[in-house]
C-alpha cells in the first residue's frame, strides 16, 4: 500500500517536471526572432558593413539600397512626378528610374548585399557565442554486480537547463565553457532527490598546425575582402549600367532630331514644288522639273515616315526598359541635345598619356585583380600551414557534482559527473598529408594564374582607354567638319533660293542643294550623338565618370578642381 501511494507520488512529480519542460521549450519557442526583426538586423549590420568599407574614390554613396517590394511591384508609384506633368524625360530621370526598376542594377544590388551577409556570418565566428537549453524527461538504468549477484534499478525523473559560452580566439583556441542546472526525484535507487549542478569549462590551443593568426581569421579576412571587391564592382557597374542607358538616351535624340529634319525637309521641299508649278505656269521653268520636284517630295514624304518609325520604335523599347507605361505619352527632353551641343564644343583638355595614369590609377575592376594576387599569396600561405604537424594544448576543468545522476539515450537527464581536471598535449603526426599536399599546390597555380590575370586586364585596360581616347578625338573632329558641311550647305541653298525665285536656277540647282542639306543635317545629327556616346564611353574607360544622386554625371577631374578652387576660395 505504502509503495503504491510512493509511485503516484513519483508519477506526479514526473507530469510536473516533464510539464514545466514543455513549457520552458514553448516559453522559449515563442520569443524567437520575428521576420520584420530578422529583416531589420540584417539589413543594419548590411549596410553598416558596406559603409565602412565604401571609399570617396569609388562613387557616391547611394543608390545601394535593395528596393522595397511593395514599391517596385508598381512601376507608375515610381516614376517621377514632373514626368508625369510636363511628359518631358530628362537624363536624369531616365537615369533614376533604371536603377529603381531595372532588373540588371537591382541583381547588382542584391549580390552586393548577400556579400555583406556573408562576411556577418564570418564575423560572427569569431564572437563570442551563446547557447542555452532546456530538458525533461524520466531515466532508469539497471546495475548488476558480479560478486554480489545482484541487481539494482535506478529510477529518475526531472529536468534541467543547460547554458554556456563558447569562443574562437585569433590564436585558434577554442574556449567553450557551460553550466548545466537541474532538479531530479529519485524515485528508485541509490541517489539523492533535490537540485544538482555540472560546469565545465575547456580550452584547445593548437601550437603548430593551425596556430598562425594569419591562418585562423582567414576566413574573415576573405570575407572582408570579398566585400571590397563588390563594393568596386557594383560601382564599376553602375558606371557601365550609366553609360549604357545615355548612350540608348543620346541615339534616341539622334532619332528624334533626325525626324525634326525630315519634317523640315518635307515642308521645304512641298514649298519648293509650290514655287515651282508658279514658275511652270509662266514658262520659267520646264514641266519635267516640277515633275522631279514632285518626285523629291514624295521621297521625303516616305523618308519621313520610315525614321519616324525607328525613332518610336526606339521609344518604346527604352521605355519598356525604364517599365513607363506603352500608353504614356513621353518624349525625351531636347535640353539635353543643346547641353551635349555645350559640351562638344569646349576643349577636350586630357590627354592620352594622363588618360592612361588615371585609368592605371582609379580603374575598379583592376585594383581587384591586383587584390586577388594578394589573396593568392595568402591562400598559399594557408594551404602550406597545412602540411605542418598538429600539435594541441588541451585543458579541461569539471569540479564533481553534488548529486551523481545518470541518463541512457534520453534527453533531459544529467549525465554522471566525475571531478576532472586536465591538461595535455595531443599530437597528430603528418603522416598522410595528400590532400593537403594537392591543396598546396592548387594554391600555388592559383596564384600564378591570377598574376596572368592581373597583367591580361592590365593590357586590355590600355588597350581600352587608348581605343576610348582615339575614338572620342575622332568623333570630336568629325563633328567639327560635320557642322561646318552643314553651315557650307545651308549657305549654298539659300543662294540656290535666291536665284530661283528670280528664274536663273534649274531643279537640278535647286533640289540638289536642299538634298546635301538635308544629309548634312542628319550626319551633324548622327556625329553629334556619335561624340556623346563617345565621351561617356571614354569617362567610364579611364574611370574618371562621377556620377551624382541625382543621376548627372561629371568629370571627375573637373570635379577635383572645383573642390580644389573651393578650398583656396576659403
Amino acid at each position: 500500500m505504502r509503495k503504491n501511494r510512493y509511485d503516484n507520488i513519483g508519477r506526479w512529480n514526473a507530469f510536473f517536471y516533464i510539464l514545466a519542460g514543455i513549457s520552458g521549450l514553448w516559453w522559449f519557442g515563442g520569443c524567437g526572432m520575428s521576420r520584420h526583426k530578422a529583416s531589420l538586423q540584417a539589413d543594419e549590420k548590411v549596410y553598416d558593413i558596406i559603409n565602412r568599407n565604401w571609399q570617396d574614390s569609388f562613387g557616391a554613396n547611394t543608390n545601394y539600397r535593395l528596393n522595397d517590394p511593395n514599391t517596385t511591384a508598381n512601376p507608375n508609384n515610381i516614376i517621377p512626378a514632373t514626368l508625369s506633368k510636363t511628359g518631358k524625360l530628362s537624363l536624369a530621370d531616365a537615369i533614376q528610374l533604371a536603377v529603381a526598376v531595372g532588373p540588371e542594377y537591382q541583381l547588382a544590388r542584391e549580390q552586393l548585399y548577400l556579400t555583406g551577409l556573408e562576411q556577418t556570418e564570418a564575423e560572427h565566428l569569431y564572437k563570442l557565442t551563446p547557447f542555452a537549453s532546456l530538458a525533461a524527461g524520466q531515466s532508469m538504468t539497471r546495475e548488476s554486480s558480479t560478486r554480489t549477484a545482484r541487481m539494482s534499478e535506478n529510477e529518475i525523473r526531472g529536468g534541467q537547463a543547460t547554458a554556456g559560452i563558447s569562443q574562437l580566439l585569433a590564436t585558434g583556441a577554442v574556449l567553450t565553457t557551460d553550466l548545466t542546472l537541474g532538479s531530479f526525484d529519485v524515485v528508485s535507487g541509490t541517489y539523492r532527490s533535490g537540485p544538482a549542478s555540472i560546469f565545465q569549462a575547456a580550452i584547445s590551443q593548437p601550437l603548430l598546425r593551425g596556430a598562425n593568426r594569419v591562418v585562423v581569421l582567414e576566413t574573415l579576412t576573405q570575407a572582408q575582402r570579398n566585400t571590397l571587391y563588390e563594393i568596386r564592382a557594383f560601382n564599376r557597374f553602375r558606371k557601365t549600367f550609366y553609360v549604357s542607358v545615355a548612350d540608348d538616351y543620346y541615339r534616341i535624340l539622334k532619332y528624334s532630331r533626325q525626324v525634326d529634319n525630315a519634317g523640315e525637309n518635307l515642308l521645304a521641299l512641298k514649298t519648293i514644288v509650290q514655287k515651282m508649278e508658279t514658275l511652270a505656269k509662266v514658262g520659267m521653268i520646264p514641266q519635267f522639273d516640277l515633275e522631279r520636284a514632285r518626285q523629291n517630295a514624295l521621297k521625303a514624304h516616305d523618308d519621313y515616315s520610315q525614321i519616324r518609325q525607328i525613332c518610336e520604335e526606339a521609344l518604346d523599347l527604352y521605355k519598356n526598359r525604364l517599365l513607363i507605361p506603352q500608353a504614356m505619352a513621353i518624349e525625351l527632353d531636347m535640353n539635353e541635345w543643346y547641353e551635349l551641343e555645350k559640351m562638344a564644343s569646349s576643349e577636350i583638355s586630357i590627354s592620352e598619356q594622363q588618360s592612361l595614369e588615371a585609368a592605371f590609377s582609379a580603374r575598379l575592376d583592376l585594383a581587384n585583380v591586383f587584390d586577388q594576387v594578394e589573396d593568392a599569396k595568402r591562400h598559399v600561405e594557408v594551404a602550406a600551414d597545412a602540411l605542418g604537424m598538429d600539435l594541441t594544448l588541451v585543458g579541461v576543468a569539471s569540479p564533481a557534482s553534488h548529486q551523481r545522476f545518470t541518463l541512457g539515450a534520453e534527453a533531459g537527464d544529467m549525465q554522471r559527473t566525475q571531478e576532472r581536471y586536465e591538461l595535455g598535449l595531443r599530437a597528430n603526426l603528418p603522416l598522410d598529408r595528400l590532400a593537403e599536399r594537392n591543396n598546396y599546390k592548387r594554391m600555388l597555380i592559383a596564384l600564378m594564374q591570377a598574376q596572368r590575370m592581373h597583367q591580361l586586364l592590365s593590357n586590355q585596360v590600355e588597350m581600352e582607354v587608348r581605343k576610348a581616347w582615339r575614338d572620342m578625338n575622332q568623333a570630336k573632329n568629325r563633328l567639327a567638319t560635320q557642322k561646318q558641311a552643314r553651315e557650307l550647305a545651308g549657305k549654298r541653298l539659300d543662294d540656290t533660293l535666291l536665284l530661283m525665285q528670280y528664274g536663273k536656277a534649274n531643279a537640278t540647282d535647286v533640289l540638289d542643294p536642299q538634298r546635301d542639306y538635308f544629309v548634312a543635317l542628319d550626319n551633324y545629327a548622327a556625329a553629334l550623338s556619335d561624340f556623346g556616346i563617345a565621351k561617356m564611353k571614354f569617362l567610364r574607360d579611364t574611370e574618371i565618370l562621377w556620377i551624382n544622386p541625382e543621376g548627372r554625371y561629371e568629370q571627375r577631374i573637373a570635379m577635383e578642381q572645383k573642390q580644389s578652387d573651393l578650398q583656396k576660395q576659403n
